[in-house]
């Protein structure tokens, strides 16, 4: 059981910190301040909205070390006129010291994009991304966590950089590396303008070997397959990955599972997926690879069943064929038992399971959502004992939490002034009947093994909602802070809108409620993760919209 943050001693970052760590939060898709003013407020005016969205910090990674001794984390910034920011912070903190004070890591005095924390496996360095040297263009990092030795830059590549990892021996990084790219990687980032001569080239996002001592990168995958996700092999000298040919954003649905040997520089194909693959996860003796199949719309949308296939290539095993949940995230540990986090019942649970007799035993789980990267749930020592995640829900605003298994300690504390605004949540499963309500709305969930969850938000605490709004399934949504569900007029009897009707309405209005846009949308993805709705900002006219 988790022990409530009221009942312990816990860390304040420096002032600083507190001040400064608060980027990102302007974007609405991430706030769920945003429709609980939108639905309970009805006298917010558009700058006060602004106002409160800017309080809430965004988290963007929690990394603990190997050894369990450091946390990790990175903070989203924000600009001086309150837009978000690409810039972030990383503080790193001494779990072993009792009263320890987080203290900052950066390659610059001023504020740069660092992020992509990657622990050595002797936990003496942390390797990081950072923009120090030319803004825009990322770089690896090195830098010592116990002495003030100031961040070596160890790459001077020109495109886009991702995912640093060392390799078990600490010998060398895998980093991913699209040479001369324009932009960053991934088919919702924004697209270069055209310009002169139109024509397409493609931009291959490539694994490159990375030599700590002399900064020397070698790219060690095909130059026309477009690398998604990797894993190091437990000899140091194999690594799995999945991967397309040909567009990297247009062919990750398609993507296959493959092994590169250094020694040798073979590339092998794996394993051919029936549906969409992600996460790929050597075992501890490094015969199988383990990976999460499914339905997936979308990279990063990742949910279904975990497999696990020879290495040297064979029939994939599903290991959790009969399981009433979406697992969502997994690694493999030491003694050879895989954790994962899963999506149910509108929850997340933490859970072991031994891949030969399917046993499987569920360690934590809550109404809430847990995220330590990109796609990872949670980030795990060596030894399986400590974790650290980035946890928040309907009423807990997002904070980095580790410590023992089941015992985390919440270690970050800048949105601890942030207090929900609406009042109680109710969960429906099933075909639990919903209380009629004018003023309260939900968000349906459900994956292709789950029952269908309802949330049910109160506007007020002290007022019983009168009719539930209507919806049907959509993908499967957890408990965040962050936003989901879109934003609804509760004193209006507004039809919904689309993105140009709210903006003008917020044009000739000042309150809040006045400006409405769809909920609950009927997006049928059955992955099983616990993604955001995008949902574009457009406060400065007075509107939000739905993209």
């Amino acid at each position: 059981m988790i022990t409530s943050a009221k009942n312990e001693t816990l860390l304040k970052p420096p002032p600083s910190c507190a001040r400064r760590d608060n980027g990102f939060a302007f974007s609405a898709r991430c706030i769920f301040i945003l429709f609980a003013l939108a639905t309970c407020a009805g006298a917010q005016t558009v700058p006060q909205l602004r106002a409160t969205i800017a309080g809430t910090t965004q988290y963007k990674e929690s990394v603990v070390s190997p050894d369990g001794q450091w946390l990790g984390w990175t903070v989203n910034l924000r600009n001086a006129d309150t837009t978000e920011s690409r810039n972030s912070e990383i503080w790193l903190l001494n779990l072993s010291k009792a009263g320890a004070i987080p203290r900052k890591l950066t390659a610059s005095r001023i504020a740069h994009a660092e992020h992509s924390l990657a622990f050595s496996p002797d936990s003496r360095q942390l390797a990081f991304l950072s923009d120090a040297g030319k803004s825009g263009q990322l770089q690896l990092y090195i830098q010592s966590v116990t002495g003030p030795v100031p961040a070596r830059r160890i790459t001077r590549l020109t495109g886009f950089l991702a995912s640093p990892r060392w390799s078990p021996d600490g010998s060398r990084l895998a980093i991913l590396f699209t040479e001369n790219a324009p932009r960053a990687a991934r088919p919702l980032e924004p697209s270069t303008k055209d310009s002169g001569l139109v024509e397409e080239r493609i931009f291959e996002q490539r694994i490159n070997i990375v030599d700590p001592r002399t900064g020397v990168a070698k790219a060690v995958t095909p130059a026309d397959t477009y690398v998604y996700e990797y894993d190091w092999a437990p000899d140091s000298n194999r690594l799995a990955y999945t991967a397309a040919q040909g567009n990297g954003d247009n062919n990750w649905w398609i993507a296959r599972l493959y092994t590169v040997t250094l020694s040798t520089g073979e590339n092998r194909f794996v394993h051919k997926p029936a549906l969409q693959i992600a996460n790929p996860r050597w075992s501890p003796d490094g015969k199988q690879i383990g990976y999460i199949g499914g339905i997936m719309s979308d990279e990063g949308s990742t949910g279904g069943d975990i497999y696990a296939v020879p290495a040297a290539g064979g029939a994939a095993q599903d290991l959790t064929p009969a399981r009433k949940s979406s697992p969502a995230w997994f690694t493999w540990q030491a003694n050879g038992r895989i954790l994962f986090a899963e999506t149910i019942d509108g929850g997340t649970a933490l859970a072991t399971l031994n891949p030969t007799d399917r046993i499987s035993e569920t360690l934590w789980k809550s109404d809430e959502s847990l995220k330590a990267g990109a796609n990872e749930a949670v980030s795990v020592s060596s030894n399986g004992k400590t974790i650290a995640s980035i946890r928040n829900s309907w009423s807990l605003a997002p904070e980095v939490w580790a410590g023992p298994r089941g015992e985390w300690t919440q270690r970050t504390h800048a949105n601890d002034p942030l207090k929900p605004l609406w009042g109680k949540t109710e969960k429906y499963t099933g075909a639990a009947t919903i209380p009629k309500s004018r003023d309260g709305f939900c968000t349906p969930s459900t994956t292709k093994k789950q029952r269908n969850t309802r949330w049910l938000f109160r506007c007020t605490a002290d007022r019983h909602p009168r009719r539930s709004l209507p919806g049907r399934s959509a993908t499967s949504t957890c408990p965040r802070f962050r936003v989901r569900a879109i934003s609804f007029c509760s004193r209006t009897r507004v039809a919904v809108m689309g993105p140009e009707r709210a903006s003008r309405a917020a044009t000739s209005k000042t309150s809040v409620t006045a400006i409405c846009v769809t909920l609950c949308r009927a997006w049928m993805k059955p992955s099983g993760r616990c993604p955001s709705i995008r949902i574009a900002s457009v406060l400065r006219a007075g509107a939000t919209a739905v993209t």
